[in-house]
Order: structure tokens, then C-alpha cells, then sequence
């Protein structure tokens, strides 16, 4: 509760929020397949991962790559 009431959010929602900040970065930054970044990230379902990704950033990890790519 502690933590809630100083961060606004619960420590699994800062945990993925972290998470999902990362997968950003490597998707930007490097030609790892979505589902190797899944893994590194700690997901076992790389299906799972871009489910999430999706519901937290508005798009899947593909076509943010696509979009974050020179």
C-alpha cells in the first residue's frame, strides 16, 4: 500500500511499465525478433508480451518498430 500511495501505481504495474519502456528501446534500437525481446523482458508467450505491449502503448510491437525506424 506503501508503495501505491507514493508512485500512484501498484509495484506489478511499475514493473511493467518498466518493462515495457525497455521493449521500446529495443525495438527502436535493435533487430531482435519480438519474440526474443519477450524473452529477454521475462515473458515466456511472446504472443502474451505483444498483447500487452499493445494494450499499453496503442500499438504492436511490429508497427511501433515500423514507426520508430528511420
Amino acid at each position: 500500500r506503501s508503495f501505491k500511495r507514493a508512485f500512484g501505481i501498484s509495484p506489478v504495474q511499475y514493473r511493467i511499465a518498466l518493462q515495457m519502456r525497455e521493449a521500446e528501446r529495443l525495438l527502436s534500437v535493435t533487430d531482435m525478433p519480438v519474440r526474443e525481446i519477450a524473452l529477454h523482458l521475462g515473458y515466456r508467450d511472446g504472443y502474451y508480451f505483444s498483447r500487452l505491449f499493445k494494450r499499453k502503448c496503442g500499438v504492436s510491437p511490429a508497427h511501433f518498430r515500423e514507426r520508430t525506424r528511420p
